[in-house]
């Protein structure tokens, strides 16, 4: 009676067990899958904001405001759909004498929100950011020719 017992008592202990290390494995394959997540579209995110950069510094225009107009139009034509459970914050854009610079924020909502597991809005979060200079083609080709000897 006692070893029936014993047998009854060790099969509870591996259905324990089997429980716990369920729930971790299935934790960490939802953690892992995230993390996948939020890499994949950091990446979209840095190669939108440097393309949409050196179309700012490759694009011709007469005044900031027509390059403005152009590079939010540019913008606007990003396709936001190839992005995995993502949220976009506002592109920012700032045009100083021959420099461009775009910033524009990301973020990835995390699936189990009230549980408080890597901060309190429970979200990841990153930022793009690039600055280029613009050159003309002109001053560009002038430098050439100072370089290669020739007037």
């Amino acid at each position: 009676m006692i070893r029936r017992y014993l047998q009854k008592k060790m099969k509870a202990y591996f259905t324990v067990e089997a429980a716990m290390v369920l729930t971790l494995v299935t934790g960490m394959l939802t953690l892992l899958v995230y993390i996948i997540f939020f890499q994949y579209n950091r990446c979209l995110l840095e190669m939108d904001i440097g393309a949409l950069a050196l179309k700012g510094c490759s694009v011709q225009s007469e005044n900031k405001d027509d390059l403005l107009q152009k590079l939010n139009q540019y913008s606007a034509q990003i396709y936001k759909d190839k992005y995995l459970a993502w949220e976009h914050g506002d592109i920012i854009l700032k045009l100083e004498e021959n420099t461009v610079r775009i910033e524009q924020t990301g973020t990835l909502q995390f699936p189990f929100t009230g549980s408080g597991f890597f901060n309190k809005e429970s979200e990841w979060t990153t930022m793009a950011v690039y600055e280029n200079r613009k050159v003309s083609p002109i001053s560009f080709l002038r430098n050439y020719h100072k370089l290669t000897g020739g007037d």
